[in-house]
C-alpha cells in the first residue's frame, strides 16, 4: 500500500471513529434521560400517593412537582377523592455542555385516597403528670373552669389532696385514662438545632434590651410586594405604631433569638413571618432563658410563627398580659401538626426529664390562640383570673392559686388525630 493510500484510510478510520463515538455518546445519553424519567415518575409516583392519603394534595412539597385535587385531566377530572401531581423538568445530559442534548422531562400520576376518615379523638386539654396532682387547686376562693374534654393521669379530686373543696373545678369532668395519656403532638420534620443570631427588628433599637445592631424605623427596607404581602394577610401597617415592636426572620426555615425587652413603652410585640415576595413561610423564635416579667397592658401576636422555649426556659408575669398567637398554616412548615392539621403556636424543646419549666401568670392573662401550645414538661401556674382560649394544649401539670377563676377554652371538645389513610395509584 502507497503512503498516499494509507494516509486516505487513516483520515477514514478517524472520520468512522468520531461518527461511532458520537452515537455511542448519544445512545449513552439517551440511556441516561430514560433513568432519569424513571426516576421523576418514581418520585411523583410516591408524593401523589402520599398526598392522597393525608389529605393534603396541594402546592409544590419539591421543585417541579405541582400536586392538586380534584384532577383537571384525564378520566378523573372533578373527582374530589382523587389527587394528581405533575412533574417538570430539564434534566442535563452526562456530557454537560460538550454534548448538549436539550430534554424536557414530563410525568404524570393519579392517586385514590382512603375511603375512611381514620381518626382517633384526643381531649383538647391533656395534664401527663402521672406521679401527682396534674390538675391542682388548693386556695379555697380558686376555682378552675375547664369548657371542653380534659385528660388527665392523676385523679382530680379532694381526696387525693389535689382540690381544696369539691367545687374547685367545674366544667366537663376530666378523663383519666387507662394506662395514661401521652403528648400525641410533634412538629411536622426536622427543627433547626441552633439559633441563627437575631432577627430584623423595627422600633427595638430605643429600648436597648437585646436588640440587633440593624435595627431599623421603619419598613421600607422589605420589598414593596411583601410589604403588600404582609399588608394582606396581617394588616401590617405603612408605617410603625408607636410602642411597637415587629420582628421578621432573616432567611427561610431558621430560628432565632426571640426579642421581649421587658422596656414600660413597649406595649406590643409581633413575630412575624418570612417573606420572599411571592410566598410566606412560617417565623421560628427561640427563647433560651426564661421570660422574666413583661409590662402590665403588654400584648404578644404571632403571625404564622410559633415560639420555641429551651430546655429550663419558662415565663414568669405579674401584669396585664393579652396572648393573640397564630401558628403557622403552610403543611410544609415545621411546626404545622400534620396529624391534628394545626399549627404549634408554643412549643417546648424536650429535655432530659419532666417537668422542666415554668410558666406563671400572677396578674390577669387573656389569650386567643389558633394553634396547638405544646409544653409536656411545663408546670401551668394562675395565681390571678384568667380566661385562655386554646386549640389544643398539652402541659405536665396546671395549678390555680390566689382567688381568682381561671377558665380555660377550647373550639372543640376533643381533637381529631388523622392518621394515614392509604392510597393507591389510578394513572
Amino acid at each position: 500500500m502507497s503512503n498516499k493510500q494509507s494516509g486516505q484510510v487513516t483520515v477514514i478510520a478517524a472520520l468512522c471513529m468520531i461518527a461511532f463515538i458520537g452515537v455511542a455518546a448519544f445512545c449513552v445519553n439517551a440511556s441516561y434521560m430514560f433513568y432519569q424519567h424513571t426516576q421523576m415518575q418514581a418520585q411523583v409516583d410516591g408524593q401523589t400517593k402520599y398526598a392522597a392519603g393525608n389529605d393534603s394534595c396541594s402546592g409544590s412539597p419539591i421543585v417541579g412537582l405541582t400536586l392538586q385535587s380534584p384532577p383537571t385531566t384525564g378520566p378523573y377530572i372533578g373527582k374530589a377523592s382523587y389527587c394528581e401531581g405533575f412533574y417538570q423538568a430539564d434534566p442535563k445530559g452526562l456530557f454537560g455542555s460538550l454534548l448538549r442534548f436539550p430534554i424536557h422531562i414530563s410525568v404524570h400520576a393519579v392517586a385514590l385516597g382512603g375511603v375512611t376518615t381514620n381518626q382517633t379523638n384526643i381531649p383538647a386539654v391533656l395534664a401527663l403528670n402521672n406521679t401527682g396532682c396534674s390538675l391542682w387547686v388548693q386556695s379555697g376562693n380558686a376555682t378552675l373552669n375547664i369548657a371542653g374534654i380534659s385528660g388527665i393521669n392523676y385523679p382530680a379530686t379532694v381526696a387525693d389532696g389535689c382540690l381544696s373543696k369539691d367545687t374547685s373545678l367545674t366544667g366537663t369532668p376530666p378523663t383519666t385514662a387507662p394506662p395514661s395519656w401521652t403528648n400525641p403532638f410533634s412538629p411536622n420534620g426536622p427543627v433547626p438545632s441552633s439559633s441563627s443570631g437575631l432577627p430584623y427588628t423595627v422600633q427595638c433599637g430605643n429600648t436597648g434590651k437585646g436588640c440587633p445592631a440593624d435595627d431599623y424605623n421603619n419598613f421600607t427596607w422589605l420589598s414593596a410586594a411583601c410589604r403588600t404581602l404582609y399588608l394582606s394577610k396581617y394588616g401590617l401597617p405603612s408605617t410603625p405604631e408607636s410602642g411597637v415592636v415587629y420582628e421578621f426572620p432573616r432567611a427561610k426555615g431558621a430560628i432565632y433569638n426571640a426579642v421581649l425587652t421587658g422596656d414600660s413603652k413597649v406595649k406590643t410585640y409581633y413575630f412575624m413571618p418570612w417573606c420572599n415576595g411571592t410566598s410566606i413561610n412560617q417565623g421560628m423564635y427561640e427563647f433560651f432563658s426564661s421570660v422574666t416579667s413583661l409590662s402590665s397592658q403588654t400584648s404578644v401576636y404571632t403571625e404564622d410563627s410559633t415560639l420555641i422555649f429551651a430546655p429550663g426556659a419558662g415565663f414568669s408575669n405579674s401584669g396585664q398580659v393579652s396572648l393573640f398567637l397564630d401558628g403557622p398554616a403552610d403543611i410544609t412548615d415545621p411546626f404545622y401538626d400534620t396529624k391534628f392539621k394545626q399549627g404549634i403556636v408554643l412549643y417546648q424543646i424536650a429535655g432530659s426529664s419532666c417537668p422542666e419549666d415554668t410558666f406563671t401568670f400572677n396578674g390577669s392573662v387573656s389569650s386567643d390562640n389558633s394553634g396547638i401550645i405544646d409544653l409536656p414538661c411545663t408546670f401551668l401556674n394562675y395565681s390571678g383570673n384568667s380566661i385562655s382560649g386554646f386549640g389544643d394544649i398539652a402541659l405536665w401539670e396546671l395549678e390555680v392559686t390566689g382567688s381568682g377563676t381561671v377558665t380555660i377554652q377550647t373550639p372543640n371538645a376533643y381533637e381529631a388525630e388523622y392518621l394515614p389513610r392509604g392510597a393507591f395509584l389510578t394513572q
